[in-house]
């Protein structure tokens, strides 16, 4: 009985180390291979690359005979090419690019591949639909604003931004309340997309918004590309109990520069949260109110060193006047005058004592 069960002992190990030998094998085998397989796709890629220049630059359209030789596993490599050309090219170019990019790959397969890949997929594909310019194509981007990813929905909506006119901008935001709730500053970006013309909606949204994601996304974006009439109403989330809506009222008085809501910016400097006193000091520095200097040399002894240091950058950034308040506090020896003085050498603006 001994003697069997050592023999089985004995074979699992032999089995085990050649399998370990073959998986070994295997590696040494791939490794070797790699460095072709990459070269070779590397070429292929840049090949690629030159047909699609010269399809868009040429004057008159060549998208067929220049069509390259590709099959189905080819389609992803044409349309992630296409769509890091297009973010290098602008007006009329961008949607030539991603017309030719589409015509290579089929709108069959296209919308095959919008079905089944996966989130990288589709947002790829949601964006170059982006720059298209037919009925279907917006169509899909409309159906993505209720995808359940919500970085598929938000992609849709980028994409809807560049699409939509008119009436349209309202479907648009009435399916706003389908979109998931992600990270704030990424939401208030993209609705930032749609530009002035988002306000009247933006505002209509702003007292419904119970989620602080949103709500935060909403007051950024008003900031973006609102004007010094919103600034009043901005300022008055300022005490909201969220402090990630208060950062955003921060920001958002930071784009307008509106000075008249000075008080607000003072108050939000200090805050219990870093996160909000962060870009309320840096909001500071853009409105530029007399009052605004005391509480940043204050926000200079902060608890937080990235607090402090913000702070003295701002200083720098505001001009002669804050350059020299923050001399003046390295010449009085300050608490954290040697981070001030870092500050002042790294923007090359330190005067002898």
């Amino acid at each position: 009985m001994r003697e069997s069960i050592l023999t089985a002992i004995w074979s699992l190990s032999a089995l085990l180390a050649i399998g370990a030998m073959l998986i070994l094998i295997f590696l040494v085998v791939r490794r070797g291979l790699m460095p072709k397989v990459d070269q070779r796709f590397g070429e292929q890629r840049r090949q690629l690359e030159q047909l699609l220049v010269l399809a868009v630059n040429s004057p008159i359209d060549l998208s067929d005979a220049l069509k390259p030789d590709i099959s189905h596993r080819d389609h992803g490599m044409v349309l992630a090419a296409a769509l890091d050309m297009v973010r290098s090219v602008s007006g009329a170019e961008t949607e030539k690019m991603a017309k030719i990019a589409e015509r290579w790959i089929g709108r069959a397969d296209l919308l095959a591949m919008l079905q089944n890949g996966g989130r990288g997929r589709k947002i790829q594909i949601l964006t170059l639909m982006a720059h298209l310019d037919d009925a279907q194509s917006k169509d899909c981007l409309f159906e993505h604003l209720t995808h359940a990813d919500p970085y598929v929905q938000l992609a849709a909506l980028r994409g809807l931004a560049r699409r939509v006119h008119g009436e349209e901008l309202e479907r648009v935001f009435n399916h706003l309340h389908a979109i998931a709730r992600t990270n704030a500053a990424f939401m208030a970006d993209v609705l930032t997309q749609f530009g002035t013309r988002s306000v009247p909606y933006l505002l209509e949204l702003l007292p419904k918004q119970g989620d602080e994601n949103w709500l935060a996304a909403v007051l950024m974006a008003l900031g973006n590309v609102g004007d010094l009439q919103l600034g009043r109403m901005i300022a008055g989330y300022a005490n909201h109990s969220s402090p990630q809506v208060r950062r955003a009222v921060a920001i958002a008085l930071g784009e307008l520069q509106d000075g008249q809501a000075i008080d607000s910016l003072l108050m939000l400097a200090q805050d219990a949260f870093t996160s909000v006193r962060l870009p309320a000091i840096t909001s500071l520095g853009l409105v530029q109110v007399d009052r605004a200097y005391a509480t940043l040399l204050e926000t200079l002894d902060d608890p937080e060193w990235w607090v402090r240091f913000h702070a003295a950058q701002t200083l720098v950034k505001t001009g002669a006047r804050g350059r020299a308040l923050l001399q003046a506090y390295i010449n009085t020896n300050g608490p954290n005058a040697h981070m001030a003085q870092l500050v002042m050498q790294e923007q090359g603006e330190l005067q002898s004592a």
